[in-house]
């Protein structure tokens, strides 16, 4: 009897890179690795980028600002 293929959905994929990602809290580098990822399951660049802006684009700004601030 074959083997039945596992579907992974979008939501299960999603949730893993949550798991993996969000451990590291407020580090930059794996909040904008997170982010491409959902971009690359999701699938829809245009609805990735405005979740983007409305979710993360502040943050990054923020944290961008401070290492200027701090390494001037």
């Amino acid at each position: 009897m074959p083997k039945k293929k596992r579907k992974i959905t979008k939501g299960k994929l999603n949730k893993m890179i949550d798991n993996i990602f969000h451990r590291y809290g407020d580090n930059i580098y794996a909040s904008l690795i997170d982010s491409f990822l959902h971009f690359a399951v999701e699938d829809n660049l245009e609805e990735s980028i405005k979740k983007f802006v409305k979710y993360n684009l502040g943050w990054v700004i923020r944290c961008l600002s401070k290492r200027i601030q701090t390494s001037s």
